[in-house]
């Protein structure tokens, strides 16, 4: 048996499978870029995806969260939004 994994995974993730037994394959897949962009005016709910939309969000020095509703997709990304206050 082999996995096929889209993304790198870490040493005791590749050490857990190869013991097992179980070949592995790893390459990224995935690559992001961040867009410049502007929020509308009286945007009061947000919903993260993920950890780098968190950082991606707060890299523009207006954007800010006073007031809004977030939600977020997983405990990760809740907690790389509660870090950022």
């Amino acid at each position: 048996k082999t996995i096929l994994s889209t993304r790198e995974l870490t040493a005791p993730q590749r050490d857990l499978l190869l013991g097992a037994g179980v070949g592995l394959v790893q390459y990224n897949a995935i690559h992001t870029l961040p867009i410049e962009f502007d929020l509308p005016s009286g945007t009061d709910h947000f919903i993260f995806t993920s950890g780098r939309a968190v950082d991606v969000f707060f890299q523009h020095p207006r954007n800010d969260l006073k007031g809004a509703k977030c939600f977020c997709v997983g405990e990760r990304t809740a907690s790389k939004l509660a870090e950022k206050g």
